[in-house]
């Protein structure tokens, strides 16, 4: 990995200082998951990325951020929080940035589908009753669809 900036590093520095994944000196809070976290006395630029970093660092980093998230005992906290509070830097239980906003996208697209689409995706209602009809337009029946006849396209 290019070792980073010194503007970047600031960057870096500030952005987990006012994080709340740093908790505050003195606050022993034992229920606080950030204090059993794998990541608590890592670098912060494992795990958020300087600015201008591309491709094939961003990716090693990435990896090795994901590794020790992996193996945390509050994996699981550690991604609700930032999936819940739209957290957009760094990778927070297992996921990066560009993870968070596939999840995000994934679970908008699955709400804003009607729930019979859902059903019909899932399998467990694919027959045309399952699908309601569509109303009738400005008061007017919905044309009906016509059998064809034998040998027409």
């Amino acid at each position: 990995m290019s070792p980073v900036p010194a503007s970047a590093a600031s960057t870096t520095a500030a952005r987990r200082a006012n994080s709340p994944w740093a908790v505050p000196t003195g606050a022993h809070n034992p229920g606080d998951w950030r204090i059993r976290a794998a990541c608590r006395n890592a670098p912060a630029s494992l795990f958020f990325s300087p600015e201008g970093e591309r491709g094939h660092d961003r990716a090693r980093r990435e990896a090795d951020a994901k590794r020790i998230c992996h193996d945390c005992p509050v994996i699981g906290p550690c991604r609700e929080y930032a999936l819940d509070v739209a957290e957009p830097y760094g990778t927070w239980g297992g996921l990066a940035e560009n993870d968070r906003r596939r999840h995000t996208r994934a679970l908008q697209h699955q709400i804003l589908l009607p729930s019979h689409s859902r059903a019909a995706d899932n399998d467990e209602h694919t027959s045309e009753s399952a699908i309601p009809a569509s109303p009738p337009c400005h008061g007017n029946p919905a044309p009906q669809r016509q059998p064809r006849a034998a040998g027409t396209p």
